[in-house]
């Protein structure tokens, strides 16, 4: 070997030993730098005419196991998922309690209870009244309440959602970024690339705690990033995600009508998403929540129909109603018609004294008829029209109550009204099993055909009690439309129509001008092909501003018709016997009634007026009467509380038999439950999660033991390189003076 080729090859080994310790020192340097991963010199030697030449610095390597890597970050991925619903269970329970709270939904349902127990007992005591009311204004508030917190969690797991997309997004920048320069790095081999790829992961590892991501790596160096469905969020550039969150949120918000979806170049990928913290933020907006949400809505539809039926039966006394406005809503009262479903079955209409005896008293049949003016007692069908205007003709005839002033009608809110005009008498309805007065009280079975036309009278509708059909003396009222939104059951993914069929929808514009179509429902049609059907139908959109979409609820789905702007809304079949369209169990939605219950206002300003007794009858005299001592009602209302009702399924509670107050209990309870499983569940996914963190630094985290004995090494070869040349200079200063 010349003097010249030993030099070099000293030098080469010098500079080699002196980048080696460089790389030795960064990694002590970074031994708690988050993501900083362990690397590797390693030197090649050179290899000139066959002949060694020294040596060279090769590749720097990171110490990574991509297999573990994968799988640590799809752990911590469903751990963020899962953390993100364990926050959120944790703040409903600091909302809503526990079931043994005195404020509890279940307690003050009892309370209720209770204070109709009580009027039952003391229905001579005028304050006891007051107690009805404002315990059943204690139940509604503290179901707005509920409401108005669910909702308001809802409206921050939404808010939350556009944050984590700003989040999403900023990592995609940085992961081009990084691209670039990786694949600059790489193409022209001046640089080395570990560092940027240590900065790529740690964009990649927290990418996937917000979202679920599938990844691969190019010749050039760059990684491309897809959604676990396969939609591009980093290719030659970043595909954004966008969200729009709501300042507000309803009941009836769903991510198919009311949420903006997340989109990547304009496609919804909301319901692809597998885990991170937006699936987590998605789930408990659209899933936990609004099952809650649809709990307690069953709560109170359940509870305000009950109530309703039987204060409906009952009257007051000593202080008597001259006035009554129901809260159904009729869109067209000139053609939507009623009929006694039952043969023998009417209702006593009384107009009382001041002092309870009667004064006047026809049925319910006679006034169908019209009998004060010569008609015939009838069941029906009769309009809602002709009823006012035959009830107003009996009231004001000297043949009838006598009541000059005294009217039937249907106001401009579409509500059927009564009034005596300030007669100092009082009005009462009785449902009786005939036509006999005194008969035995039972509810009337009422059908309504709610889109007649002028055809063939269908009975579409039941409902049971005269007053209650019409909502004559309601205990509990909303403040909204009571048929604005209409539901399905809840039906299987793969529920299709079996059959053709026919949708008659009949609402009002924001005009007032009544709205009234068909559609035609072809056989197969699946939920999302009805609400495809009605969305792109120019007539319901143009005109009556129906919307219908497929909403997720427990494990099954639901169709929801609404019109947008609140107005009344009845849907029908082809006919009462339509078995096909009947199969969708289309009903007024309960959607949101917790939060717009209230106890009727006329009560609260009145609270005198609720029932205790009903119209009693006297064989003797032949008349009905009233007594202050009647308790009949109220005991009737207490039994209703002490009594199970029977509930449709809501929100992943099955239906089935409970007390009101129970069912309250459940509802807390099963909050309670489920927030006890997702914590138990996100315990394990913790362990996981840190389980494989730690396989993943043992691979790739610095070990100062290993990185101060690899020092030494390098340190030792530097120390041999520097040796050779300055030998080697020994041997050129011999060889000068030799020369």
């Amino acid at each position: 070997m010349s003097l010249n080729l030993a030099l070099s090859t000293a030098l080469t080994g010098l500079l080699t030993s002196q980048e080696a310790m460089n790389s030795v020192s960064s990694n002590i340097a970074n031994v708690n730098t988050a993501g900083y991963t362990r690397k590797t010199y390693n030197p090649e030697s050179v290899v000139l005419a066959g002949k060694g030449a020294g040596v060279q610095a090769g590749q720097i390597t990171r110490h990574v196991e991509q297999g573990i890597l994968d799988d640590m970050r799809q752990a911590k991925g469903v751990f963020s998922q899962l953390s993100t619903t364990n926050d959120f269970m944790s703040r409903i329970q600091d909302i809503f309690g526990t079931t043994s709270d005195n404020n509890s939904l279940s307690h003050v349902v009892n309370d209720l209870s209770e204070q109709f127990n009580l009027l039952g007992l003391e229905t001579d005591k005028g304050n006891q009244a007051d107690e009805v009311v404002r315990a059943g204004q204690e139940v509604s508030n503290k179901l707005n309440l509920m409401t108005q917190q669910i909702q308001a969690l809802r409206t921050d797991a939404d808010n939350q959602v556009s944050s984590v997309v700003g989040q999403v997004n900023s990592i995609l920048d940085s992961i081009d970024s990084l691209n670039d320069k990786i694949s600059l790095a790489t193409a022209t081999n001046n640089t080395s690339t570990a560092d940027l790829l240590d900065k790529r992961d740690m964009q990649l590892n927290a990418l996937s705690q917000l979202m679920d991501i599938t990844y691969y790596e190019r010749e050039s160096g760059a990684v491309s990033v897809f959604t676990t469905s396969g939609v591009t969020l980093v290719d030659n550039q970043p595909n954004y995600l966008s969200h729009t969150p709501l300042s507000s949120v309803q009941p009836w918000d769903s991510a198919t009508d009311g949420f903006s979806g997340i989109t990547v170049a304009g496609q919804d990928i909301t319901s692809q998403l597998r885990s991170g913290k937006l699936k987590g933020l998605v789930d408990v907006r659209d899933g936990e929540l609004n099952n809650l949400q649809s709990q307690v809505d069953e709560l109170s539809q359940t509870m305000m129909d009950k109530v309703n039926q039987v204060h409906n039966r009952g009257t007051s006394f000593p202080s008597m109603q001259s006035e009554y406005t129901g809260t159904r809503t009729f869109i067209d009262s000139s053609t939507q018609r009623i009929s006694i479903n039952n043969s023998a079955a009417d209702t006593a209409i009384v107009v009382f004294n001041s002092d309870g005896s009667q004064k006047a008293s026809t049925t319910l049949r006679s006034v169908m008829g019209d009998v004060v003016n010569g008609g015939a007692a009838t069941g029906g069908p009769v309009t809602i029209d002709q009823l006012a205007t035959n009830l107003t003709s009996w009231l004001q005839s000297s043949n009838g109550a006598n009541l000059a002033g005294a009217t039937a009608s249907v106001d401009s809110n579409g509500h059927f009204t009564v009034s005596l005009n300030g007669s100092g008498y009082g009005l009462a309805f009785r449902d009786q099993t005939s036509s006999v007065p005194g008969s035995a009280t039972s509810d009337l079975p009422i059908s309504f055909d709610p889109t007649n036309s002028g055809g063939a009278f269908q009975a579409y509708q039941s409902d049971s009690g005269f007053a209650n059909f019409l909502g004559l003396n309601d205990f509990y009222t909303t403040n909204e439309q009571p048929n604005w939104m209409m539901q399905s059951d809840i039906l299987p993914a793969d529920y299709t129509q079996v059959g053709s069929s026919v949708m008659n929808f009949m609402t009002t514009d924001d005009s007032g001008a009544v709205v009234n179509h068909s559609l035609t429902l072809a056989n197969g049609f699946s939920l999302q092909d009805i609400a495809n059907r009605i969305n792109n139908d120019t007539v319901l959109q143009g005109k009556a501003e129906i919307r219908a979409s497929v909403v997720q609820e427990g494990t099954g789905y639901r169709l929801r018709i609404r019109n947008v702007n609140g107005n009344e809304l009845s849907i029908t079949g082809k006919s009462a016997n339509d078995n096909y369209f009947a199969a969708l169990g289309l009903q007024p939605a309960a959607t949101g009634t917790a939060g717009w219950m209230q106890v009727n206002s006329s009560l609260q300003f009145n609270p005198s007026e609720v029932s205790r007794g009903i119209a009693q009858y006297n064989t003797d005299t032949g008349q009905f009467y009233l007594s202050a001592g009647d308790n009949a009602n109220a005991n009737d209302m207490s039994r209703l509380f002490s009594g199970v009702q029977s509930y449709d399924s809501a929100g992943g509670m099955t239906t089935g038999s409970l007390t009101f107050s129970d069912y309250a209990a459940s509802i807390i309870s099963g909050t309670s439950s489920r927030a006890t499983t997702v914590e138990g569940t996100l315990g394990y996914q913790s362990s996981l999660a840190q389980s494989l963190e730690q396989k993943n630094a043992s691979i790739s985290a610095v070990n100062l033991d290993e990185e101060l004995s690899q020092l030494m090494v390098y340190q030792q070869s530097y120390g041999a390189a520097a040796k050779v040349i300055s030998t080697t200079k020994q041997m050129f200063d011999i060889l000068d003076s030799i020369l």
